[in-house]
């Protein structure tokens, strides 16, 4: 029996079609724009009209943000952003881009001014055009930078960045609100306040999400070199009195890593990805935050795989309804390919399993970000000197079988389970069996009718195949032990 459980596990990976009630079919991978406009620090946005809304930089002496809209099937010609301040471009800390309806919010900093240089342009007619950049700060004797931006109910954007010394000591978050469209913007409020240790991580960018006339900040913390990443949030624009310590794993770290959060909210949790070396390794994790009671619900790695030889980083997330997806670059065997995690049954069911989006293409593919509209994922990422578009469009429903669901016959709840697994029948399954990835039988039975409940407290974490025949065909479904 171990050998037939081994033999459908590997069909139902080489032939999804088949045995998957869900797949993502990909497009090939096109350039928004030719080389000449460079390729760093790409983010993507979705318009009105779901089209792509794509924003890069090119660095250099006469450095650029530029900004390319999906239009009748191609990619428009890039429009320069930033006016005549040249804008700090980076892949990791570069200028950031949020995108509603048909409003584009782009946040850079000036590279040769750290004290006022926080600019931002915007765009009412989906990134076609801009206004000149607004600026954030006047007469300030810190440093600011590392700008950050969400947009609110009513179309306002806030801004978040880090504030410091001059010699980048006791960091903090800051946030700007505008109350007009971004015509302007008003005093800064301190967003990191009671937080172990005061202070935030000198180098890495924050990260913003407003819901339901609610501010969530999100930031990696420094309380002496412990840089793991918290939440605040605040309900009234200016007391961030909710503070929560996200990341149990402890990264303890003396140097700057440069790395931020993403976050999304799904259904009533947020969700929010993050690299941390706590674990030996650079891996991505993913916390889950109840809205309600504002607890932590669980913070654990993406992937299961084995990461001694990887090194993962720069996270980026997305999703709707039940449906998410985290993306990240992965260094490992010499070369970064991008990676995808996938769930359309809820936030747990995306720890686990990742597969190689670029793995067929040459070269280093880079920094990740990602959108979704309902239906496609849309993926940009640095390639070789220029920005690559791939949409991934959704299928059926998973290939993972989620919380209690019919399959043929059967019925499995809940899935992911973690004491006990319930089956259920009302016809006769002519054979059924579940197996570990190894293909060690856990459970068997053959003219299978009626129900039963498995107890797995035994049973180590980790993905398991309910295989059985009906109606003189073999399937194979994944299920998912925490």
């Amino acid at each position: 029996m171990k050998q037939l459980c081994l033999l459908f596990i590997l069909l139902s990976l080489l032939l999804p079609s088949l045995y998957s009630q869900n797949t993502i079919l990909w497009s090939d991978p096109i350039p928004v724009a030719d080389e000449t406009y460079g390729n760093r620090g790409p983010k993507i946005g979705l318009d009105a009209a779901n089209n792509p809304v794509v924003m890069w930089g090119k660095p250099g002496s006469n450095s650029v943000i530029y900004v390319s809209r999906w239009d009748g099937g191609i990619f428009t010609t890039p429009v320069e952003v930033n006016g005549n301040i040249p804008p700090f471009v980076n892949s990791a800390e570069g200028p950031q881009m949020a995108v509603k309806d048909n409003r584009v919010f782009i946040t850079y900093s000036d590279k040769n001014d750290y004290y006022n240089g926080i600019y931002v342009a915007r765009s009412t007619d989906g990134g076609q055009t801009f206004e000149t950049p607004v600026q954030l700060i006047q007469g300030s004797n810190h440093y600011n930078t590392l700008p950050a931006v969400a947009i609110d109910e009513n179309d306002n954007p806030v801004i978040a960045f880090l504030g410091a010394t001059t010699n980048y000591e006791e960091a903090k978050i800051k946030l700007s609100y505008s109350t007009d469209g971004g015509m302007t913007y008003g005093n800064p409020v301190v967003a990191s306040e009671g937080v172990n240790g005061e202070y935030v991580c000198e180098c890495c960018p924050p990260e913003l999400l407003l819901d339901n006339g609610k501010t969530y900040s999100f930031f990696r913390n420094n309380d002496n070199n412990l840089r793991d990443i918290w939440m605040t949030a605040s309900t009234d624009s200016e007391q961030f009195d909710q503070v929560l310590d996200i990341d149990p794993s402890d990264w303890q770290i003396s140097a700057c890593p440069a790395s931020g959060p993403a976050s999304i909210r799904l259904e009533d949790e947020l969700l929010v990805a993050y690299m941390s070396a706590g674990t030996g390794t650079s891996q991505i994790h993913l916390s889950r935050v109840d809205i309600a009671d504002n607890t932590l619900v669980q913070s654990e790695v993406v992937t299961g795989l084995d990461q001694s030889s990887v090194s993962q980083n720069f996270p980026a997330i997305a999703g709707g309804a039940e449906q998410a997806a985290v993306v990240w670059h992965q260094l490992w065997d010499g070369t970064v390919d991008i990676m995808f995690a996938f769930s359309d049954g809820g936030a747990e069911q995306i720890y686990g399993e990742a597969r190689s989006l670029t793995a067929n293409l040459s070269g280093h593919q880079r920094y990740p970000s990602i959108a979704f509209d309902g239906t496609d994922f849309h993926l940009i990422f640095e390639s070789n000197g220029q920005v690559l578009y791939t949409k991934g469009s959704v299928g059926m429903v998973s290939s993972t079988v989620s919380k209690t669901e019919r399959v043929d016959a059967a019925v499995i709840s809940a899935n992911p389970f973690s004491e006990s697994l319930n089956l259920e029948s009302e016809k006769e399954v002519q054979h059924l069996s579940i197996c570990n990835v190894n293909g060690q039988v856990f459970f068997e039975k053959t003219a299978f009718v009626g129900s039963t409940q498995l107890n797995t407290t035994q049973w180590a974490k980790g993905i398991y195949f309910l295989n059985y025949w009906f109606k003189g065909q073999y399937q194979s479904y994944r299920l998912l032990r925490r």
